[in-house]
């Protein structure tokens, strides 16, 4: 079970998946604003927030969310996928992205599948103005958005991270014959291992956030404008870890651990964003 917690002074908060699909909220409220004891009273409620299983098809949550907070809530980012079975064709998995406005407890149900945009076919760039006005119209409307992941047995098997309004994950995809079935043991040191694949999404729309696919037209020119193979780059072999932000004096880099070596990628920032850094002496 994973986990993600956050303060604002004064409510923790804490996220977690589990095996069966589910992600769960735990809130330590301390609504008294008078209570010298701020971050919470120590009386915890909790709630099922989403079940990524209500479809009767078993999604399986071994990492830990990522959480943002939001004007009106926060937003939780996480994966599925069976790290127990790597190898593993049956479920075609998903990332979700959860708006959690902390509704009244007393009459909330939990999220599903049918309260997100599937957001798996949207072309965004090449929409028309009105296509595009009335998915933003039925995203704003939505408890936020899910897409599927389109290779055979792909799935997100290590934490995701929320870094300048884009969202960052690894995935493996085991490698299957033309049958989709197995081809190799995924944690073989040598031989066929699967591809493991970086994606960089706009954590608001699941829009791609970088130009990565080299599909071409049907005049071998490449297509500049963004779909949704532009939300992944195959990065290796094998399972990648989880993505991991330095923030270096050169700049931030992303980096991933992949068969043989480390991937890295250089995250697009808002230019509003503020450095700071610090130096702790010891006399």
């Amino acid at each position: 079970m994973g986990f993600d917690a956050n303060s604002d002074g004064y409510t923790n908060r804490v996220y977690a998946g589990d095996l069966g699909g589910m992600m769960w909220a735990f809130e330590d409220d301390d609504s008294d604003l008078t209570d010298s004891n701020t971050g919470g009273d120590g009386t915890w409620r909790g709630r099922k927030l989403f079940n990524a299983s209500a479809d009767g098809v078993q999604r399986k949550i071994f990492y830990s969310p990522d959480a943002v907070i939001e004007s009106d809530g926060d937003m939780i980012f996480f994966g599925t996928g069976d790290r127990a079975n790597p190898s593993g064709t049956g479920v075609v998995n998903r990332i979700y992205a959860i708006k959690n406005t902390w509704a009244d407890s007393d009459t909330f149900e939990t999220l599903t599948e049918d309260d997100l945009m599937d957001v798996t076919d949207e072309t965004y760039e090449e929409s028309s103005s009105s296509d595009e006005e009335n998915w933003q119209t039925t995203l704003a409307n939505s408890s936020s958005w899910y897409f599927r992941l389109e290779n055979t047995g792909e799935k997100v098997i290590s934490s995701v991270v929320v870094y300048a309004g884009i969202l960052y994950f690894t995935t493996y995809t085991p490698d299957t014959d033309e049958d989709g079935n197995t081809a190799e043991d995924p944690c073989a040191a040598t031989g066929s291992t699967g591809v493991s694949r970086l994606y960089a999404v706009d954590y608001e729309t699941g829009q791609a956030a970088y130009d990565y696919s080299t599909d071409t037209d049907s005049d071998g020119n490449t297509i500049t404008t963004r779909t949704k193979a532009d939300r992944s780059t195959v990065i290796g072999s094998s399972i990648a870890s989880s993505p991991t932000i330095a923030v270096l004096s050169s700049g931030t880099v992303l980096y991933i651990g992949v068969e043989g070596g480390i991937a890295s990628e250089t995250p697009d920032e808002d230019l509003s964003m503020h450095r700071f850094y610090w130096r702790q002496v010891i006399n």
